[in-house]
């Protein structure tokens, strides 16, 4: 089991956690900053090392109600995934971004 946690951050940093094990919600809460933890619909793709990944994605489900910043870079890689859908951006991202992939084991275990 391999797998990986990257935090888009609200700076347009990341930060790389990489597990051989399943991913826990302390993982996923640390990764995000805490709060309770909510999934963002549709982003299920992500290119890391220069490959295109199915992912899962995670937010703050609390993050505009507690005013976060807008997480620009987060939301411009969801509106890609989105634009498909939408003529106009129908929401965005607040606060820092959790994206896990892995193999399969890894993501089965989610």
């Amino acid at each position: 089991m391999q797998g990986f946690i990257v935090t888009l951050k609200v700076d347009g940093s990341q930060q790389v956690t990489k597990l051989d094990r399943a991913t826990t919600l302390d993982d996923l809460q640390t990764a995000i900053g805490g709060g309770s933890i909510e999934i963002v619909p549709r982003f299920n793709a992500f290119r890391f090392e220069g490959n295109y990944l199915e992912c899962v994605a995670f937010c703050d489900e609390e993050g505009k109600i507690k005013n976060f910043p807008i997480n620009k870079y987060a939301t411009m890689k969801w509106a890609i995934l989105l634009e498909r859908e939408y003529s106009e951006m129908p929401d965005y991202l607040a606060g820092d971004i959790a994206v896990v992939f892995g193999d399969a084991e890894f993501i089965e275990a989610l």
